[in-house]
């Protein structure tokens, strides 16, 4: 008697809720089959991204297969696709069969960020010596958000200001990064100068 996986992998969003794994034997099951588990790959188990249940599962006598229930963890952030890798432990009951290893891919189905400036315009003087700028996410994503910038204006020489290099990086896990701007304060008398910050695509 053999036990072994339906199929190789399989696929569901995010937001599915829970996905069924089936065991098959190649035949009816004369006493109890117990199939461990060892569980490896990308997603995080023990509810963190899915939880495997039963741990172990128990095919009883007279059946000829059965299910694992993984539970699918949703998080609101976006993300890579993760991969739940379910490879049989040591059978007690049945000897391997065909298929031992089983990959769960849990696709992402959360919405990208959108990036912004908190603000339309910022009002300092020169002699405050710096102001920062701060980008924010309307929602914290799972991977690090890279925004290019270009800086224009009549005051983003590197004789008026000191400027932040871009991208802009708004780690993972993080709602906002600040974009420090030094000033050069030369006390000359002078007009209003301007730091124009435009956002390219993240």
């Amino acid at each position: 008697l053999t036990a072994s996986f339906a199929l190789m992998a399989s696929t569901s969003p995010e937001g599915a809720g829970s996905v069924l794994v089936d065991v098959v034997l190649s035949g009816t099951a004369p006493a109890d089959v117990t199939v461990p588990l060892v569980l490896t790959g990308t997603a995080q188990a023990g509810g963190v991204d899915v939880a495997v249940t039963p741990a172990p599962l128990v095919i009883g006598a007279g059946q000829t297969g059965g299910q694992f229930s993984v539970a699918l963890t949703p998080d609101a952030l976006y993300e890579d696709d993760e991969t739940l890798v379910m490879t049989f432990g040591a059978l007690t009951g049945a000897d391997p069969g065909a298929i031992v290893e089983h990959t769960l891919t849990v696709e992402n189905d959360d919405p990208l960020p959108v990036v912004e400036f908190t603000q339309y315009r910022t009002v300092v003087n020169e002699i405050e010596g710096g102001f920062d700028v701060r980008l924010v996410l309307d929602a914290p994503s799972g991977l690090d958000v890279t925004v290019p910038f270009t800086v224009t204006g009549d005051a983003s020489g590197a004789g008026d200001v000191t400027l932040p290099p871009s991208p802009a990086v708004v780690p993972a896990g993080d709602a906002f990064v600040d974009l420090p701007v030094t000033l050069v304060v030369d006390r000359i008398p002078e007009l209003a100068e301007r730091i124009v910050f435009t956002l390219g695509p993240p």
